[in-house]
């Protein structure tokens, strides 16, 4: 169920972003030839007017294909794309994109309308526990109430009132094995940890993270708060690459095994961390067909604004050319994104059988 609800997730956003092109070309008096959720073998469909409706076997997006789009089968035809003008067929290519974003705002404000923001309790409470974590393999469990913590090493006897506290003493001590008096359901218990040192910072850590509350938003905030969490995480792409490229690191991209990876872990933790990494994923592809790519939507806007400019009509010749130089950036990108998924499982999967070797010995 996990998986056909990421599929269904995935075909969603890429498909509302189709519908974006349709609405804009049945409004404009484009002719669509044939509008399908999904690719491959079509399993299901009607005609109704010009119109193919189809749903295809393979549930990951869809397409919209409007009358004259292709430069062999432009022939001058008052309701075909390219007779259109230049301002028309940017409203259409702009209208992909900007359903993505409004799907994304749909999905923030409904995350933190019905759900609420998220803040980590105070409590001295685990929230989560981190697979093949020392703390998972000492038996500790979500919901435990951790009360006080034995040092083995400085023989100190802490009792605790807040997270932080715990936090504070599991950093401190990195490589040290702690006795925690826990409550369970009404029982009293004494767990043995032994804490990790974390390479990258030093610190001690044993694999738990406090539990995550709901703050309760009305209507106006949640608007606010959705507002901003567009803004941010399309700026926060732009930083990001940016820092990247002029430091000459290599950025982290994630390809569909990443982002199927990232959604199950979200769908397994809830609903509202599933809702909101799809609203992000939605910013994404909207903000990435933005981009002043040929066979992007940004490209397509770029071309057209060189006709304004130019006032000359755009040729066969030149979108074909221009759809092989687009086909020549985008495959590396995405082969490297698909490098990057790869590359991660296999670093996942070698840490964490090193792991499981350390725990054996032990």
């Amino acid at each position: 169920m996990v998986i056909i609800s990421i599929v269904l997730a995935l075909g969603l956003v890429v498909f509302v972003h189709e519908s974006g092109h349709f609405v804009a070309c049945r409004l404009l008096k484009i002719k669509v030839l044939r509008f399908a959720f999904g690719f491959g073998k079509e399993l299901f469909g009607f005609t109704r007017g010009d119109t193919r409706y189809s749903i295809c076997a393979f549930p990951l997006g869809g397409f919209v294909k409007p009358a004259g789009e292709d430069p062999e089968e432009i022939t001058g035809a008052p309701d075909e794309f390219f007779s259109k003008s230049w301002k028309a067929r940017i409203l259409v290519a702009l209208a992909g994109p900007g359903m993505n974003y409004v799907l994304s705002f749909a999905l923030f404000f409904f995350t933190f309308w019905w759900f609420g923001t998220p803040e980590y309790a105070k409590s001295a409470t685990v929230g989560t526990v981190f697979s093949g974590s020392p703390a998972e393999v000492a038996g500790l469990k979500s919901g435990d109430v951790i009360e006080r913590v034995y040092i083995a090493k400085t023989k100190e006897d802490v009792a605790l009132k807040e997270w932080d506290d715990l936090s504070r003493l599991i950093h401190n001590n990195p490589e040290t094995t702690f006795e925690f008096k826990v409550q369970r359901q009404n029982q009293t218990l004494k767990i043995n940890a032994t804490s990790k040192k974390d390479p990258a910072r030093g610190i001690g850590l044993v694999g738990i993270a406090p539990q995550v509350l709901y703050k309760k938003e009305g209507v106006v905030s949640a608007v606010k708060l959705s507002g901003g969490e567009l803004v941010r995480w399309s700026l926060s792409s732009v930083v990001y690459l940016w820092d990247r490229i002029s430091k000459g690191e290599k950025p982290d991209l994630a390809g569909p095994v990443g982002i199927v990876s990232m959604m199950s872990k979200a769908a397994n933790t809830g609903a509202a961390d599933f809702l909101a990494l799809l609203a992000i994923i939605s910013v994404a592809i909207g903000f990435f067909n933005l981009f002043p790519i040929p066979l992007l939507d940004g490209g397509h806007v770029v071309f057209y604004l060189w006709e304004a400019v130019s006032r000359r009509k755009i040729t066969r010749q030149f979108l074909m050319r221009a759809n092989t130089i687009g086909l020549a950036i985008l495959i590396p990108i995405f082969l490297f994104a698909f490098y990057n998924d790869l590359e991660r499982l296999w670093s996942n999967k070698t840490k964490a059988k090193t792991e499981f070797e350390e725990i054996i010995k032990k």
